[in-house]
């Protein structure tokens, strides 16, 4: 078994291009859990189940493909300019009652949060970077008392979202300095929705 509790676990490679399966330990997987192949030829780390993740997820150099399975993770996503992630046809899911912060330009396929209460921080940009793009769906489901909060990791300045096809799918949300990236589709402005400002 795994201690979902505490501790950090690294994949690293070992220098040549190969797949590797990701562990899986069954329910819960990880506290948390950080691909770092520092190496020049780099692996590919593959999932081959559904990740349960209670703290942070960090692609710090070398690919991370989740494949057809979903990663949920309680925590933070970093995704540093050497990390790779290959998105396939998975969905991220943003669990846990805790803030999850999300930095580090990345392609989702599907994203989705649907704990109620839970707070979302996207990198704020800066000189239009980093870019958040969704290929798929954008799921956000709060409750009326406990809406999901999405705002930026500086007040005041925005994120970027960019979606590829337009959203329907977000309610019960409290929005702030969420911006649009040039070509972005939409996001409908749901009426179970609070945007408390600097959205475009």
């Amino acid at each position: 078994t795994m201690d979902t509790d505490s501790g950090t676990v690294q994949y690293v490679g070992r220098n040549v291009a190969e797949t590797l399966t990701i562990k899986d330990f069954g329910a819960q997987d990880y506290y948390n859990l950080t691909i770092n192949d520092a190496n020049v030829t780099k692996a590919t780390f593959q999932s081959g189940a559904a990740l349960d993740i209670n703290g942070n997820l960090t692609l710090t150099a070398g690919t991370f493909n989740p494949s057809i399975y979903n990663t949920n993770i309680a925590g933070n996503w970093s995704n540093a300019a050497s990390g790779n992630f290959l998105t396939g046809a998975s969905t991220v899911i943003f669990d846990g009652t805790g803030t999850s912060t999300i930095t580090g330009t990345t392609t989702f396929s599907n994203l989705t949060s649907t704990t109620a209460g839970k707070v979302l921080k996207f990198e704020a940009q800066s000189g239009g970077a980093p870019v958040f793009t969704v290929s798929g769906t954008f799921t956000i489901t709060g409750s009326s008392a406990y809406p999901i909060a999405i705002r930026s990791t500086i007040a005041g300045t925005q994120w970027l979202p960019h979606f590829l096809s337009a959203q329907t799918t977000v309610t019960f949300a409290y929005i702030e300095d969420s911006g649009c990236d040039t070509g972005t589709a939409s996001v409908a402005p749901g009426v179970t929705n609070v945007y408390a400002g600097n959205n475009n």
